[in-house]
């Protein structure tokens, strides 16, 4: 719930503070049936002395859908204005814009429980704005309108002079069963991006309550290299910021007998990094062992070693570096714990 009353309350203030840009935004869509360019907007408002505030701010300043940045970009071409926005601007037009947006999206649910009905969802402007007292150039408007608004019933379109055509989306088109007026269609499209945010909600919550990961570091630890290796995997986590406890065993302390306590840190683990150079014969075990539990392993190896490695880890895929590790390598050994991370978490 956080994230979507934010977002909505940051939505509403950028409508209502840049409505007389947002306005005249409208209006050009309205004659020619496209987005203006930013640039276009900008030259046409500094011609005409409004050269504040700036076209390019106010596109860019307009509040992203929390988790829906695939929709949106951080450099837009044009400003582009949503349903939930229509009736904010105070033009006729856009009340009528409206009404032929409800009239299809009717069309859309009753196509879609239509078992008998072909998709796509193919409507004459004039035949459908006569029946349904519509403007037939707004009605015209609706799937250039819509392919830039989400989440909407439609998917899919194309227009001509006289006709257009629409699929329907399967993903959402039953949120718009019953949304007969202009403010139940915007309602429906606030429930689906509500239930977006929550998910959002819901991801920040688990990062905040999660615990790190814990990975064994299995390496030989007393080769001239072991103590650069071990800093080099730890610079690695710290600048992929991976939630990651690092566990070395001779790093463990407690009493007790060592392998004993290998194989528990071994159990214990979430997923394993193991370097298989010189492919000492502990490491292979461990690694060996951590396999038979189904673990994941990172497997890291010099790129200077020449040792022959057994058939049966050979196939593993492996991060190899040099002393000193270059960027590139922190880089590729960044990625490979980053997807264990992801697949666990």
């Amino acid at each position: 719930m956080g994230s979507f009353k934010n977002w909505r309350e940051a939505d509403e203030e950028w409508a209502r503070e840049n409505a007389e840009v947002l306005r005249a935004t409208f209006l050009r869509f309205y004659q020619t049936g496209e987005w203006p360019n930013i640039r276009d907007l900008r030259r046409e408002r500094d011609i005409a002395g409004k050269a504040t505030p700036s076209v390019v701010d106010i596109a860019r300043g307009k509040p992203s859908i929390p988790g829906q940045a695939n929709f949106e970009s951080s450099a837009p071409q044009s400003l582009i204005i949503n349903a939930r926005h229509l009736l904010t601007l105070g033009v006729p037009q856009a009340q009528l814009l409206l009404d032929a947006l409800v009239v299809s999206s009717v069309a859309a649910v009753e196509a879609y429980k239509d078992s008998a009905r072909e998709f796509p969802l193919a409507i004459t402007d004039q035949e459908v704005a006569i029946r349904w007292n519509l403007d037939p150039h707004a009605l015209g408007l609706v799937p250039r309108f819509v392919s830039s608004d989400y989440p909407t019933p439609f998917s899919g379109f194309s227009w001509s002079e006289n006709t257009w055509s629409m699929g329907v989306s399967e993903n959402f088109v039953m949120n718009f069963q019953g949304a007969t007026t202009y403010q139940t269609y915007v309602d429906r499209q606030l429930s689906v991006i509500e239930g977006w945010c929550a998910e959002v909600d819901k991801k920040d919550i688990n990062l905040q309550t999660a615990r790190n990961l814990r990975v064994f570091l299995a390496m030989p630890f007393t080769q001239p290299w072991s103590n650069a290796t071990h800093e080099m995997v730890r610079e690695s986590i710290r600048q992929a910021g991976l939630p990651i406890d690092l566990v070395r065993l001779d790093e463990v302390h407690s009493p007790g007998r060592i392998t004993e306590q290998l194989v528990k840190e071994l159990q214990l683990a979430d997923f394993l990094i193991v370097d298989i150079t010189g492919v000492n014969a502990n490491v292979i075990w461990e690694l060996g062992f951590a396999e038979g539990l189904k673990k994941h392993s990172v497997v890291i190896r010099r790129r200077d070693d020449n040792t022959d490695v057994p058939f049966d880890i050979y196939d593993h895929r492996q991060v190899r570096y040099d002393d000193p590790v270059t960027t590139q390598q922190i880089k590729e050994l960044n990625g490979h714990l980053s997807h264990v991370v992801a697949t666990l978490m």
